[in-house]
């Protein structure tokens, strides 16, 4: 089951041998090959100076920490050269417009429907 897995684990996550883990990075354990996300196995749970090593290798991290969602992405403006802008959409397209008021006037626009 993978889950999302956070690029560094929140500093506020503390050992507890007794938790459900699942793991950050690639790794092969026992011929396998485990994913980000993925449950520990339980021979590695029962190996806790083993389980201990990779918690403080950052490679685990609790299983039912909760994720913050992603925040929406917005359009955004900036400016190219005089009184030209760009406006990068969400989906990553841009559009291009003359003058600083036409461009918050469409901004405005596209971040409310969005």
């Amino acid at each position: 089951m993978a889950v999302t897995v956070r690029k560094v684990r929140h500093w506020k996550q503390r050992w507890n041998p007794d938790a459900d883990f699942i793991f950050r990075r690639v790794i092969k354990w026992g011929g396998k090959i485990f994913r980000p996300g993925d449950a520990i196995p339980t021979d590695l749970k029962r190996n806790r100076g083993k389980l201990r090593r990779l918690w403080d290798s950052q490679f685990i991290e609790l299983a039912n920490w909760p994720a913050k969602p992603l925040p929406p992405k917005k359009a955004a403006i900036t400016l190219v050269k005089a009184s030209w802008h760009t406006i990068t959409l969400p989906d990553g397209s841009t559009r291009r417009v003359n003058g600083k008021l036409k461009a918050q006037a469409m901004l405005a626009e596209l971040n409310a429907d969005g």
